[in-house]
């Protein structure tokens, strides 16, 4: 059997020097020549596998796409891009926090000195919009300034007729729902379905998703993008609820009475921001709910199991086990205690809506 070689379009899967089994080269791979073996094999650009030694060839999630981190190539050349490493070649190579993995570029990319300009720009436009929403908010022109008034009428008349609301959240969810297809199949979408789909992912309450190069930082990695996905919902609620109480003692302060002291205050703001509070809810329990859940499938490789939202933990360590705890939290607190939430309002206000008697809380809901 010394002489023995697999002919062109097979490899040899045997270690041994005295042994051959030739096997059909699977998609990924090339045979070209004669003789082939499983260390030799012609890996495409976009397959990855372990090492040289392995037969567990694997699709790379970039790999449809040009410039795939995934180089393939011969024997120990590759299989990653220079400065990529681990599954799939998605993490860089470093750890220093000089560089950072790049999902758009399939590359791990140097750090520049405006990093921690591009996420302090983002969050002086977020509270610059939020200042400008209160502001509206506080001074109504909608209210008090007649093209403003005759505009807002309109408006809200061809809001109401084409039931513009409805057809919203339907869009949104199915939105929301498709945008998870790729993480929670891995299949992953065309590189023009993908671009139009990214222009809206600020629906998705996605911290990954705006390509801030956070790792520079030192965050960056899934606990921190689970940890605000979690709490930025909070943080949003709790100035919604604060802001509607401050609306209300203004309100007091202008002339309306509010009988009861500081807990009848609390009521009617709590009541002035519900609505807010269940729209708010609407748009972040199912991008929470993915997150977190996120946090329990792992995919195994000849090297080891590695969590798939993030190949840099490895499954079963102290590290993945703090990760589960969070993303109980997580689900505590939103795919329970909301659908919880929403159980209880509504048997509260159940009497209202079947009689046909509005209360505060009915027409809050």
């Amino acid at each position: 059997t010394d002489n023995c070689k697999c002919r062109t379009g097979y490899y040899d899967s045997k270690l041994s020097l005295h042994e051959v089994s030739c096997k059909v080269c699977a998609a990924g791979t090339s045979c070209p020549t004669l003789g082939t073996q499983t260390a030799t094999l012609n890996i495409s650009v976009g397959w990855y596998r372990t090492s040289a030694s392995s037969v567990d060839l694997r699709r790379c999630p970039d790999g449809s796409k040009e410039g795939s981190g995934c180089l393939g190539g011969i024997g120990d050349r590759g299989p990653c891009k220079l400065w990529l490493t681990g599954p799939y070649c998605r993490l860089c190579n470093v750890s220093d926090g000089s560089r950072y993995y790049d999902a758009d570029e399939s590359a791990c990319l140097v750090c520049n000195d405006d990093a921690a300009g591009k996420v302090a720009t983002l969050v002086t436009v977020v509270l610059a919009t939020a200042f400008v929403v209160m502001l509206l908010l506080w001074l109504r022109p909608d209210q008090k300034i007649k093209c403003i008034v005759r505009l807002s009428h309109r408006t809200t008349s061809l809001y109401t007729q084409i039931s513009l609301r409805a057809k919203f959240k339907q869009c949104l969810g199915f939105y929301q729902v498709a945008t998870r297809v790729p993480d929670v199949f891995k299949v992953p979408f065309p590189k023009q379905a993908q671009s139009v789909l990214s222009i809206f992912e600020v629906f998705n309450v996605n911290i990954a998703g705006l390509s801030l190069p956070l790792s520079c930082m030192g965050l960056g990695n899934y606990v921190d993008r689970l940890l605000f996905t979690i709490l930025f919902p909070i943080v949003i609620a709790v100035c919604i609820f604060v802001c509607s109480v401050v609306y209300a003692l203004s309100s007091t302060i202008r002339g309306s009475t509010i009988k009861g002291g500081c807990r009848s205050l609390v009521r009617v703001g709590g009541l002035l921001a519900l609505p807010h509070l269940l729209r708010l809810s609407f748009l972040v329990f199912p991008m929470v709910s993915s997150a977190a859940f996120q946090a329990f499938p792992c995919e195994e490789f000849d090297d080891g199991s590695f969590l798939r939202a993030d190949f840099a933990i490895e499954c079963g360590t102290p590290e993945h086990d703090q990760v589960v705890t969070l993303a109980w939290i997580g689900i505590l607190l939103y795919p329970v205690g909301i659908s919880l939430l929403y159980i209880v309002l509504f048997r509260k206000a159940n009497r209202a809506i079947l009689d046909e008697k509005p209360t505060a809380l009915s027409r809050a809901l």
